[in-house]
């Protein structure tokens, strides 16, 4: 039995770094940090958007950029405080300009 397709998610830029790693060694395995988790820390935390308006942003529902927002501050804390690498993988994205996801927010 197939499980419920993942929606396409729209995502405002493309990370240009693959990987961000502790001064000195890290610690423990990777981190696996998707694009549109990434995006959602961006558009949340620097953009200073609620997740209303991500979800807008991104054609997901609000409860969907709730849940991967947690995840990735769980992530990118548990790098931080236990010196853990954070690596970006792939998600099923749709690279759309900044300027594009600002528009469909004035309209």
């Amino acid at each position: 039995m197939a499980g419920r397709r993942e929606k396409l998610r729209r995502v405002g830029i493309i990370p240009e770094y693959r990987c961000f790693t502790p001064d000195g060694l890290a610690s423990g395995d990777a981190i696996d940090m998707t694009v549109d988790e990434l995006e959602v820390l961006r558009l949340c935390d620097l953009e200073g958007l609620n997740q209303e308006e991500v979800a807008q942003c991104m054609g997901i529902a609000r409860a969907t950029v709730a849940a991967i927002c947690s995840r990735a501050h769980r992530k990118v804390a548990n790098a931080l405080v236990n010196g853990g690498s954070v690596e970006k993988v792939g998600v099923r994205a749709l690279a759309a300009p900044v300027s594009d996801i600002r528009n469909q927010l004035i309209s």
